[in-house]
């Protein structure tokens, strides 16, 4: 048993609900978005330093280092968005391109040869398409002011949209050297105390904003007590509220212990399957919990998912076991079936892991990531028929033994099997090649024994390693 420090990130959201300060705070989410586009054009076509883009921007616009610092950030993460998104897709056309050439290989209909292609040279112009630069506000809703009905007829309204998009969201970078946090807004006996830019103090220069957070407050007296970094983003929204989102970390310890075994999870597009072993890696029990997606919004499915995560987590820490989940990775898998994307799309952006993560450190319980590699494939064919289970259920049994270190090595009744070229290598390999295989070893298998033997006994039988005659029949075939 030994205690690991984790790193929790926590998230608080809350809404202004006098509206005394939002002339002010439009005001600074009008110059922060200004300075930031102002800033983004310099460092496209310039190869000015960012120091002397700062020492410039200071002097010339009279804002402080922290408040130019902030709209640096903001900006770095956009910018990177924007070109791994970009990345993304060139990756997706270039595998769509792959796919339709090996189809026009494949078919012999000069009709459909012709499609094809069509569908090619299409995708090949896309792919040879500019750099396009960051559009600000969104380049399709600034393209709905020509072609949506609600804005060809009423222009005025696309305008407040738009200026809503791109200047209706500001942030101040915390810091831990300065005082509450962070310089620029500090939170005062429940009042947001805000410092104005040179260029807006006229009157006063900071600007006082009530404010009540209903949640998570054990955490923000901690995070303040430690003198952690506190990071605000104001947000205006359709419906014409100021929005507060406080953001800081804060440090736990986990406990990592498997003395009493784990639990192993195996997440799936419309359910979830948990297994948990004792410390010796057997079995205890397994359950599969069942979810839709049909008709829900994202964050209505990741609710959902969330409540089963919670009872997960809890009988985790109440029984002092680690938790076990695959380390997926499943990004540049899209293609033309749009079902089979959604699935995907599910995990792509790891939300269901990310909260589990989340989860995990407030209760003080590990998250372990395992290689998911074959583990659908020996659950089905090791532990499926053993132990009466599905095989969503099967899968997690694996992936919890993963996590404690264990080998699910091939049966030795089917070792015999595998040829000699891939006797040394991995055990999955082995596991590969005997669910390729398994129907020709088990009538291999039945014409030596003698025996009727059927696939879940041929998988889940216990056999006499002792009995060398028997070894020896089988080691002598090859298939």
């Amino acid at each position: 048993m030994k205690l690991e420090n984790k790193t929790l990130t926590i998230t608080i959201e809350t809404k202004l609900e006098k509206a005394t300060a939002y002339p002010q705070l439009e005001v600074i989410g009008r110059l922060y978005n200004n300075l930031k586009r102002r800033l983004y054009k310099r460092i496209i076509k310039e190869s000015t330093s960012i120091a002397k883009l700062k020492k410039e921007f200071l002097s010339q616009y009279q804002i402080p280092a922290r408040f130019f610092n902030s709209i640096y950030a903001d900006l770095k993460g956009q910018i990177k968005s924007h070109h791994e998104m970009r990345r993304l897709n060139q990756s997706t056309i270039s595998r769509k391109i792959r796919y339709l050439e090996e189809q026009v290989r494949q078919s012999k209909e000069k009709y459909v040869v012709f499609q094809k292609r069509r569908k090619i040279y299409r995708l090949q112009q896309q792919l040879n398409k500019p750099r396009r630069e960051i559009c600000f506000g969104g380049r399709n809703f600034f393209n709905k002011q020509f072609t949506g009905p609600e804005y060809i007829t009423n222009h005025e309204l696309w305008r407040q949209e738009w200026e809503l998009r791109r200047n209706g969201e500001f942030t101040f970078l915390g810091s831990k050297d300065e005082s509450y946090g962070n310089q620029l807004c500090q939170l005062i006996d429940n009042k947001l105390r805000i410092r104005l830019p040179n260029c807006l103090a006229v009157e006063s220069k900071y600007i006082e904003v009530p404010i009540e957070f209903h949640y998570y407050q054990d955490y923000l007296k901690e995070a303040t007590g430690n003198h952690k970094a506190l990071t605000w983003r104001f947000k205006k929204r359709a419906n014409g509220y100021w929005y507060v989102f406080l953001t800081f970390t804060l440090d736990k310890e986990v406990l990592d212990d498997q003395s009493n075994g784990v639990f192993g999870i195996d997440l799936n597009y419309e359910s979830l399957a948990v297994s948990e072993t004792d410390r010796y890696g057997n079995w205890i029990g397994s359950g599969q919990y069942h979810f839709s997606q049909e008709d829900k919004s994202s964050e209505q499915s990741l609710q959902e998912v969330s409540l089963l995560l919670d009872k997960i987590v809890v009988e985790a820490g109440q029984k002092k076991k680690n938790l076990v989940i695959e380390n997926l990775d499943i990004k540049d898998k899209s293609g033309f079936n749009r079902l089979a994307n959604r699935k995907k799309n599910y995990l792509l952006y790891r939300k269901s892991f990310s909260l589990l993560e989340s989860k995990c450190t407030k209760r003080k319980v590990k998250l372990i990531k395992v290689n998911p590699a074959y583990t659908t494939i020996i659950g089905e064919n090791k532990y499926r028929y053993r132990y009466g289970i599905n095989q969503h259920e099967a899968a997690s049994f694996v992936i919890a033994r993963r996590g404690m270190g264990f080998k699910d090595m091939v049966p030795v009744q089917l070792t015999c099997f595998l040829p000699g070229r891939i006797k040394n290598r991995h055990h999955w390999s082995h596991w590969n090649w005997i669910r390729k295989n398994l129907p020709t070893c088990l009538k291999r298998f039945n014409s030596l024994s003698g025996k009727g033997f059927s696939r879940e006994q041929l998988l889940t039988g216990r056999f006499n390693r002792r009995d060398l005659s028997f070894v020896l029949a089988l080691s002598i075939v090859s298939i």
